[in-house]
């Protein structure tokens, strides 16, 4: 990536640049651009949520960019406690967990078992006939279960927003997460969202984790839902190693 960007053409006016999700770029990319594209540099970045084993740390990236101390945010103000509780389950970073500000609702995250791909839309469409808001559905793969899930939830909810990212599509710009609705995504598209109420589906896909890599990953699903969290598995029974990877029933509630 360094070699192709040092043959790219940059701006060399460029003032400053913000750099987002900046622990799952290498960190030869911040030493090139705190040298060629801009004078100042910020950068967001959480190597506790980074997708793969290549993470930068921001250790790292300050030195590779002779960045200043980072600022840690300590709060986290997305997340009820309940679902904090169960994203933070998965937590194995260096830092602590940021403190949760928001107030109780009073609803757990649910732990589901799913009949089939009908069952599960009749799922997700009857939360979003109830509850509304803007709903995220994460998938394993867009091109498994993503597409025909898809499908059944534009059918389920005609007079709705059912949007699916796909990244070979390039959608992203027509897609907007925020507005009421179903967004059907995978697992790295869903880094960097929010949503009133998250499914995470093909639960025996993520879990159980066996290495800080898929740890980093279910953390980081689980903390993209605001207020209500569904962790979705089946037809197929979990192993006895994934039961075991999840929180009790007093943090995880069992239908």
């Amino acid at each position: 990536m360094l070699d192709h960007l040092q043959q790219a053409w940059v701006v060399p006016d460029s003032s400053h640049l913000v750099v987002d999700e900046g622990q799952d770029l290498p960190k030869g990319f911040f030493a090139y651009v705190s040298h060629h594209v801009a004078r100042a540099l910020t950068v967001f970045a959480d190597d506790d949520q980074a997708l793969s084993r290549q993470r930068t740390t921001l250790e790292q990236i300050k030195r590779a960019a002779n960045l200043d101390d980072p600022i840690i945010l300590k709060r986290n103000h997305r997340n009820t406690p309940e679902v904090a509780a169960v994203a933070e389950h998965f937590h194995s970073g260096r830092l602590p967990a940021a403190e949760v500000t928001r107030g109780s609702n009073g609803e757990l995250p649910r732990l589901i078992r799913s009949r089939n791909i009908d069952y599960t839309a009749a799922l997700v469409s009857n939360w979003r006939q109830t509850r509304g808001g803007a709903i995220g559905v994460v998938v394993y793969s867009n091109q498994q279960t993503g597409v025909e899930l898809h499908r059944k939830l534009k059918e389920r909810l005609p007079e709705s927003r059912v949007d699916i990212y796909q990244h070979d599509e390039k959608n992203e710009d027509s897609t907007n997460v925020l507005a009421d609705g179903v967004t059907v995504l995978n697992k790295k598209s869903v880094k960097g969202q929010e949503f009133d109420a998250l499914f995470i589906l093909e639960l025996r896909r993520f879990i159980p984790c066996t290495n800080d890599s898929e740890r980093r990953a279910m953390y980081m699903m689980c903390s993209r839902a605001r207020d209500n969290l569904f962790l979705v598995y089946g037809p197929e029974n979990l192993s006895d190693r994934a039961w075991q990877a999840l929180p009790g029933p007093e943090i995880l509630e069992r239908q």
